[in-house]
């Protein structure tokens, strides 16, 4: 399920107006420049697949200037499938939390808090869908999780997301750990929210990852978050579900 705002085209007028910054934006296409002319993008959905019908009196007018750019930001409504890996209980599945609404990222010892019921590490899975737009150049990625408690939250500590295997409702610790499952280091973030506060992932490697499941046609992505340290309880996490996935891509 995908939420959008209204995809528009403009063409390249202003472009060569204002500051070199500015200038720069126009020419990647990132935004329109001012003066630039507009027009709304038809959307449709047919068989799967996400259908832009350009605005032809744009494409036709002899005023327009060359290159036009496409630019809708597609970002999914939440994680289409969501799971919880433990050591504490490595056969045991918690596909979509197991009906909770939040679950913790790395290492959980009972002497400094009970509530970790024994001593266990976890990690965590998000599946994405994905937006039909096989062929088309993606700007940028980012994927962004909710995190709801930390348990020092005076030491900002990493955790990491990762490229993984896909999802599967029976993944356990003693399937889902292996290297052959979390491949790729994707980025990192040094956090410790003990209120629930968006951490957002982005840059290349998360980018071009994207960019080749979309190239493959693939409908959907699973990403993995885990702490930087697994032995010390200082880079304990909670986060909540709700994870989405933002994408901006590009059609000049």
């Amino acid at each position: 399920m995908f939420e959008a705002p209204s995809p528009i085209m403009w063409d390249s007028s202003g472009a060569g107006a204002g500051d070199p910054q500015a200038r720069a934006a126009v020419v990647r296409g990132d935004e329109p420049a001012e003066g630039a002319r507009t027009a709304p993008i038809g959307v449709a959905v047919a068989d799967g697949t996400l259908i832009l019908t350009p605005d032809q009196a744009l494409l036709t007018s002899p005023d327009t200037r060359f290159p036009v750019f496409i630019d809708p930001v597609w970002t999914t409504s939440r994680a289409s499938g969501w799971g919880m890996v433990s050591s504490g209980w490595p056969d045991q599945s918690y596909y979509k939390f197991a009906g909770k609404s939040t679950e913790g990222v790395g290492r959980c010892e009972v002497a400094k808090d009970p509530n970790c019921v024994k001593n266990q590490t976890k990690r965590l899975f998000f599946r994405m869908p994905l937006p039909a737009i096989k062929g088309r150049y993606i700007q940028a990625v980012e994927f962004t999780a909710y995190e709801t408690f930390a348990y020092d939250c005076g030491n900002d500590t990493s955790v990491e997301l990762w490229r993984t295997s896909t999802l599967s409702s029976g993944a356990t610790w003693n399937n889902a750990t292996s290297s052959s499952v979390w491949d790729q280091r994707l980025a990192s973030r040094d956090v410790s929210y003990c209120s629930r506060a968006p951490v957002e992932f982005g840059g290349s490697l998360l980018r071009s990852h994207v960019q080749d499941a979309v190239n493959k046609g693939h409908s959907t992505i699973t990403f993995g978050l885990k702490a930087y340290n697994e032995s010390s309880m200082s880079w304990w996490k909670r986060f909540a579900d709700d994870a989405y996935l933002r994408v901006q891509y590009n059609n000049p």
